[in-house]
């Protein structure tokens, strides 16, 4: 079974290659010989790809959100939002607290990965 992938660059003699996968993309390098030119994208063998060095921070595996109700309730509190009216009154306050909470748990993936999965 082959698997239409893209080119995302090519280096030395590795080739950096994007596909899709459950409808998430996932990304690998590959043999440039794997590359039928520079085209993209073009297909390969499903099975290469599996064996395909992985590229990025599995960051699925690693982030730990934390995130329970009680925790979003004490942050709306200490925003000042404790109705409906106060959220409609300060929506953009709650973007604020989600970028925050999420934020915080991706980079703390990204400084486990680039340790070496040392926190």
């Amino acid at each position: 079974m082959k698997k239409e992938v893209r080119v995302v660059e090519i280096k030395g003699e590795s080739v950096l290659v994007a596909w899709d996968l459950d409808t998430t993309e996932k990304r690998g390098y590959l043999p440039v010989d794997a590359v039928q030119g520079e085209e993209a994208p073009f297909e390969v063998e499903a099975s290469l790809l599996a064996e395909s060095v992985p590229y990025g921070i599995p960051f699925a595996e690693l982030i730990k959100l934390g995130i329970t109700p009680k925790r979003v309730e004490a942050a709306l509190h200490l925003a000042g939002i404790w109705t409906y009216e106060d959220l409609q009154k300060h929506d953009r306050v709650l973007i604020r607290i989600a970028t925050d909470m999420l934020g915080r748990a991706v980079w703390a993936a990204a400084k486990t990965a680039n340790s070496g999965g040392r926190k």
